[in-house]
């Protein structure tokens, strides 16, 4: 057996962790080791800026999530997408009359 040079030996391992077409259901992995851990769920939860950030934009999403079906009718109405303000004026009308219990 041959004696390789550092470099040729390795591409060789690196050619060994080749990843199997389908093994991941991310395509651009394509050596084992390859990723890296980007974030920490515990370190997440433990930045008070970060937690709060993440809380605000759920919120924000299940409040547009609300009034996507009346904004999608103006949009059909109108031929653009409702402003911030009528999407907010729209969820306060919502509330008010289920408030009525209409």
């Amino acid at each position: 057996h041959m004696m390789l040079d550092p470099v040729t030996a390795a591409a060789r391992r690196k050619r060994s962790k080749k990843v199997a077409p389908g093994r991941f259901a991310e395509d651009s992995i394509h050596y084992l080791g390859d990723t890296v851990c980007i974030w920490d769920v515990n370190e997440f939860l433990s930045n008070r800026k970060w937690r709060e950030d993440a809380v605000r934009r759920s919120r924000r999403a299940d409040e547009d999530e609300l009034t996507r079906s009346r904004g999608a009718a103006k949009k059909r109405r109108g031929g653009k997408a409702p402003s911030r303000r009528d999407r907010f004026n729209d969820m306060m009308e919502r509330l008010y009359e289920d408030s009525l219990g209409k």
